[in-house]
């Protein structure tokens, strides 16, 4: 039986390591911040669906050193939650690379899965052949595989191009080995795509007054929908390579989100102007389910600055993932951001006696 192991207790990493373990594939999960290793095993697997519920649980897992399950492991997989942002973000994973890579040895392969930019992974194989002393495609084999966010889960970046065809039976027979540079500027091609049709819809959008329902419900765009693979977005801005004019884009897609926030706040405000609310007796609500278990924070991110730019208009703003428990005692105004989090909203509008604004570029200001 191979041995393999995912570093990190991310939602994605725990989805690749329950389906590894469908293929008799025997898994340690690396838990970043306890810097503990514990036996996936099949039961577990299927009994909790995802990483949250596994958390909440805290089932008891075998555990063995961190040492002993890298160094005996013929894969590792990279997936830690990575929450810091800007330049700490590259930090952050780097300090974490080093940590994973610290016990590989010859005749393994690492395989990150987290986004990196371009020519991030440049620095990662520096870092593998500081800390272990192995060049990476001679002794220790190195893949870049981005997961979630849209990525294009079939393309594989590797050192030399080389197809490996154990990772194909294990991951995804549709598997497309490519350059480690080719790699970086696929994904990043899939980044902008995503983020040129958000930007046009923040832009066409961003000045009147405009009416929320005209459009069609299924061609809204809310925002949890327009941060997706915002932190890929930050990680190319800040990538060496020079991509020239692209940059423009890039830069406009982090700004148009912010722009956006502000817009949503202010939009918060003329609600309340208009429907001659008094703050002391209305609460505000950011219903919005957010993963917080993701590699990706920046959702995490997004929500953060949104709630402390409505606790500088009034103190009385919560954040739900769900309203089913909750029970408001007061006027409230729901801000929705995310489809599942309006339908929601909706189905409880006349018990809640609420006012429900939709998170979306058409948000009427």
């Amino acid at each position: 039986m191979e041995n393999a192991v995912v570093y990190g207790f991310s939602t994605e990493g725990y989805s690749l390591a329950s389906r590894l373990v469908e293929r008799r594939i025997q898994v340690h999960l690396i838990d970043e911040t306890l810097s503990s290793a514990v036996i996936l095993r099949p039961e577990i697997a299927k009994m909790y669906p995802d990483v949250a519920t596994l958390n909440a649980d805290e089932p008891l897992m075998d555990a063995v050193p961190v040492k002993v399950a890298v160094s005996e492991a013929k894969y590792l997989f990279f997936a830690p939650r990575i929450r810091r942002v800007e330049d700490d973000c590259k930090m952050e994973i780097y300090s974490k690379f080093k940590d994973a890579v610290a016990h590989m040895v010859d005749g393994s392969s690492i395989i990150c899965n987290i986004p990196l930019g371009l020519g991030g992974n440049i620095q990662n194989l520096s870092l593998l052949k500081h800390v272990t002393g192995v060049e990476a495609g001679q002794g220790i084999s190195y893949y870049y595989y981005p997961l979630g966010s849209g990525q294009q889960r079939g393309i594989v970046g590797t050192v030399r191009g080389n197809t490996n065809t154990e990772l194909i039976d294990i991951l995804d027979k549709d598997l497309v080995f490519i350059p480690m540079t080719m790699a970086e500027r696929e994904h990043a091609i899939s980044a902008f795509s995503k983020f040129a049709k958000t930007i046009s819809k923040i832009e066409m959008y961003r000045y009147g007054t405009y009416v929320s329902d005209a459009l069609p419900y299924t061609n809204e765009t809310f925002l949890d929908d327009m941060v997706e693979g915002l932190l890929d977005l930050q990680l190319i801005k800040d990538s060496q390579d020079n991509v020239g004019h692209v940059l423009y884009l890039v830069k406009g897609g982090i700004r148009a989100i912010d722009m956006y926030i502000k817009k949503l706040v202010d939009s918060v405000k003329h609600t309340v102007r208009e429907k001659g609310l008094k703050m002391s007796r209305t609460d505000i609500v950011v219903a919005w389910e957010v993963d917080r278990f993701s590699i990706r924070g920046d959702r995490l991110e997004v929500m953060q600055n949104l709630m402390t730019r409505l606790q500088d208009y009034t103190s009385r703003v919560e954040q739900h993932g769900t309203l089913k428990n909750f029970r408001p005692n007061r006027t409230t105004l729901v801000i929705a951001c995310s489809k599942s989090n309006y339908e929601e909203a909706m189905a409880r509008q006349d018990d809640m006696e609420s006012i429900i604004i939709k998170a979306t570029p058409t948000v009427s200001v």
